[in-house]
């Protein structure tokens, strides 16, 4: 069975991701709050739904940063979702007087000041539906 660790910092999509992984089969998935609990587990999971300055607070004050570049430079295998995935690289213009993890040397560029999709940007994020005509049943 596959231990997974879940990255819990006060951020991120927790309950999201670990109701996804208590469906799959043969994983045990437990929560890392601190360095020593990376030593239980096979994977590392990094959620995130946020903010990359957020998310490397939060590690911070977990007191992760230095304990996931260890696991990572172990040759284990690390995976970061969303913010969690910028966090691996060493910046980003989200936040640019703040450090990532520097696992993949680079920097994450904000999308909105790419040229080619200035028109083109997804929306992501809560929207609001407006009616415009009342439904019967």
């Amino acid at each position: 069975m596959t231990r997974v660790g879940l990255v819990s910092y006060d951020a991120g999509n927790i309950g999201s991701v670990t109701g996804i992984l208590e469906q799959l089969v043969d994983l045990k998935v437990s929560l890392i709050s601190n360095v020593f609990d990376l030593d239980a587990v096979d994977v590392v999971l990094i959620p995130g739904a946020g903010h990359f300055g957020a998310v490397a607070l939060g590690l911070g004050n977990a007191g992760l940063i230095s304990g996931l570049k260890a696991y990572a430079n172990s040759g284990k295998l690390l995976i970061g979702i969303c913010a969690g995935a910028q966090i691996l690289l060493g910046s980003s213009d989200e936040a640019p007087n703040v450090m990532g993890l520097n696992l993949i040397p680079g920097h994450t560029r904000s999308i909105y000041l790419n040229q080619k999709f200035k028109d083109r940007v997804p929306r992501i994020g809560w929207q609001y539906v407006h009616w415009s005509e009342q439904i019967s049943s």
